[in-house]
């Protein structure tokens, strides 16, 4: 993907939905892209842009976002809501690329805290530094992954590793060697 493809892609990402896509995220972008340029018959990163331009083209436009499937819960939408110029239309913007919302099962309660108190307990005996009262964000995304037995996109391995050893991640440095 050359830096104009790229370039475009986050413009129109933000145009489209408001979202902003950091400058360094091109490695994602074309670790999602790469398995769709061959479905479409596309030569490049560039020629399925190309395509994606083309009328008609917003079932490859929701292919690129959606060709595992993919769901997102209310915690990552919040955190998706953050990041936008218009909060308010994040949620019917991410529908409409075919990505499903769905709320956090109750059951998923339990399961954070057991995760989110050995963190807290982990993280003072390691550096005598205390932790919020009420589990970060992470923790229910991953309770909620657990449960489900999902298995979770993150650029940030780390905790969802130590905290919740039987979700099986899909990271970037993976998406790439495939």
């Amino acid at each position: 993907m050359t830096p104009n493809d790229y370039d475009y892609l986050r413009s129109l990402l933000k145009q489209r939905s408001g979202l902003i896509l950091a400058p360094d995220k091109q490695y994602l972008v074309e670790s999602r892209l790469l398995p769709l340029v061959r479905k479409a018959g596309a030569d490049s990163i560039g020629g399925l842009l190309l395509k994606m331009q083309e009328p008609g083209a917003e079932a490859l436009i929701a292919d690129a976002v959606t060709n595992e499937g993919v769901a997102i819960n209310a915690i990552i939408l919040a955190e998706a809501c953050v990041g936008a110029l218009k909060p308010e239309g994040v949620a019917d913007r991410i529908r409409r690329w075919g990505v499903e919302i769905i709320d956090v099962p109750a059951a998923a309660a339990q399961v954070c805290a057991r995760a989110y108190l050995s963190y807290r307990r982990r993280r003072a005996a390691q550096s005598g530094k205390d932790s919020p009262r009420l589990p970060l964000p992470d923790f229910f995304i991953g309770a909620h992954a657990e449960i489900m037995d999902w298995s979770l996109a993150t650029a940030d391995p780390g905790r969802f590793k130590t905290y919740f050893p039987s979700v099986t991640l899909k990271t970037p440095k993976q998406e790439r060697k495939g």
